[in-house]
């Protein structure tokens, strides 16, 4: 993780080299949990020395968290993995009780430990609620004619895709789905899966010679068929790129931005096929996200630009005519930072983002000072006019009564 942000001129940072794969889920929780304590910190920081106190709490509790190298258990905790590892040989042999070969489960690992660990067990009572689990997950395991059928059906499901010359954007469901089907097949039981070829299946919990075959799927079809529908996704973002002020992303206007964030949906619609693509090669060096950004950028430089002007506009004597502009700019100001403020570059731009110190610092220069000021005058003005007006309508009031009286002495 890497966090900075900019108050006043200074600018802050706290980093920390972390990946997963470093951790168990469990103090990976801990560690994203962390980070969100972090940011909603800096939210709500005035000063900078709030800044300075949320990232040291944030280096406190990232430096608290075990990485898997360092969790160990305890003597008790051990024992009751060893009692789970009985239990475990104990079940299985139950379940597969009167079954022919074909349709026994494979064995229960020897040590179990690690799969205490990745499961999140951390003390004996931990490994004693997670029985239920692993017995689950025992039950679960295939047979030689489960594995037969399974990988049956994912090599027919496969096999049934449209030739890759054929594909068209109609098409997405059936390949996406056959996608899903081959990848979560492959996360269990292929150890290298690879969507362009041949995948030997290779079930690791269950023991050598378990099956009486090896069994195999041939991902080539899903393939060619998931790379045309890439290609397909991948020219309707330059279409609509195409389409936006002659695809120039530095000549957009404020006017362009849904159309410019269409084209971001339609990139991170292709990034989330990318990234579910199982490949030992490269998806392709197509890449939307320069001309998405540059193009929000320029929007962004302009939104910025409008409330420079608004508030340069104002007049300095402020009077009740001008409270719908002082509201506009406020308003203005208010949604530029709540949509442009970020404090890491998990975002289009790939970089943090402080929208306050943007706008005070040049080439903006936003005079705040002067908005505030317009309000407040605002204020009182409005509060004065109430007053008045309150004032006049009892004086019209009173003077309707008095003629109403009149009248009726009249009469």
């Amino acid at each position: 993780y890497s966090h900075k942000i900019s108050i006043n001129g200074t600018t802050y940072a706290i980093t920390k080299a972390s990946d997963a794969a470093e951790y168990y889920a469990k103090e990976w929780a801990d560690v994203e949990a962390a980070v969100d304590a972090y940011k909603a910190a800096i939210d709500a920081a005035a000063t900078n020395a709030d800044v300075t106190a949320a990232a040291k709490a944030l280096k406190t509790a990232l430096d608290a968290i075990k990485v898997k190298s360092a969790i160990d258990y305890d003597a008790a905790t051990q024992k009751a993995v060893d009692d789970a590892e009985e239990m475990a040989a104990a079940y299985v042999l139950t379940i597969n009780a009167g079954k022919a070969a074909a349709d026994k489960v494979p064995d229960a690992p020897a040590d179990l430990t690690e799969w205490f660990k990745e499961n999140g067990a951390r003390t004996a009572a931990d490994v004693t609620a997670l029985y239920d689990t692993l017995k689950a997950e025992l039950a679960g395991k295939l047979s030689e004619n489960a594995m037969k059928a399974a990988v049956k059906a994912l090599q027919d499901q496969i096999d049934a895709l449209p030739a890759s010359l054929t594909v068209t954007a109609t098409d997405a469901d059936q390949i996406i789905a056959a996608r899903d089907a081959f990848n979560a097949f492959a996360e269990k039981y292929i150890t290298s899966a690879n969507i362009n070829g041949i995948n030997t299946v290779n079930d690791p919990s269950a023991t050598d010679g378990f099956y009486s075959t090896t069994y195999y799927v041939d991902a080539t079809a899903l393939g060619k068929a998931y790379n045309a529908l890439l290609a397909i996704k991948q020219k309707e973002i330059t279409d609509a790129e195409k389409a936006i002020a002659k695809g120039d992303c530095t000549a957009v206007t404020v006017a362009d931005k849904e159309a410019v964030n269409n084209v971001l949906a339609l990139q991170e619609a292709y990034k989330e096929l990318t990234e579910a693509y199982y490949t030992a090669g490269t998806v392709g060096n197509y890449n939307a996200k320069i001309w998405v950004a540059t193009a929000l950028e320029t929007i962004r430089d302009l939104e910025a630009k409008a409330i420079v002007n608004a508030i340069a506009t104002l007049p300095t004597d402020i009077t009740a005519d001008n409270k719908e502009a002082v509201e506009a700019a406020r308003k203005a100001y208010d949604a530029f930072v709540a949509e442009y403020t970020f404090y890491d570059n998990k975002n289009i731009y790939g970089y943090a983002f402080d929208a306050v110190s943007v706008l005070a610092a040049a080439p903006y220069n936003v005079n705040l000072a002067k908005l505030e000021a317009a309000e407040a005058t605002i204020a009182i003005v409005s509060e004065y006019t109430d007053v008045n007006a309150k004032a006049d309508l009892l004086d019209m009031s009173r003077k309707l009564t008095i003629w109403r009286t009149s009248k009726t002495s009249i009469k």
